[in-house]
């Protein structure tokens, strides 16, 4: 291969261009052997963020694309791969007009990293739902953290929304300084 061509199988214009055995100077009537595959983890690469073991296209990404949540759980989920996301849209469109802020950015919060989803309990009553669950987050380079929030939902025309919630720690952070 000439000199000017060296770069001739390398990315173009932001593209990949596949090389062919010719680019190695190798010999195209002679078989090459296959590197052996590599292994996948499929829990690692294809895991959802709000830690469920399906993919994030089959999990919590039909929602964000506008497939309706089936229960408030399932909202939940979405919601918090949306904070993870930062999908500022999702996140006012499945918040109840009657609660959402006027304004909603999440511009301060990047550099929050989250760890983890952990949901502790979901019931539902008709139209009502509440889903008890802990997150874990890091700000910056600082310690991890959790807030554990119990979140109200209610659905209309078939749509869950998120209402509002209550921060169990905060109360008993409350309780104790009123106490001492």
């Amino acid at each position: 291969m000439a000199a000017q061509d060296a770069g001739a199988g390398r990315a173009q214009s932001g593209r990949c261009v596949n090389f062919g055995v010719e680019d190695f100077g190798l010999d195209s009537t002679q078989p090459t052997r296959s590197p052996p595959p590599v292994p996948v983890n499929p829990v690692t690469i294809a895991r959802c963020h709000c830690g469920n073991l399906r993919a994030y296209e089959t999990c919590c990404g039909r929602f964000h694309r506008g497939e309706a949540a089936e229960n408030a759980q399932q909202l939940m989920r979405a919601r918090y791969s949306a904070f993870v996301l930062m999908l500022e849209d999702y996140l006012l469109e499945t918040w109840h007009p009657s609660t959402r802020p006027p304004e909603f950015c999440l511009a301060d919060s990047i550099r929050t990293r989250w760890l983890g989803l952990d949901l502790k309990s979901h019931h539902q009553a008709g139209e009502w739902a509440q889903v008890e669950f802990i997150a874990r987050f890091r700000i910056g380079s600082g310690p991890a953290q959790q807030q554990t929030e119990i979140s109200r939902f209610v659905r209309e025309a078939g749509c869950w929304y998120y209402l509002d919630g209550e921060f169990p720690q905060a109360r008993t952070s409350h309780a104790r300084q009123r106490r001492g």
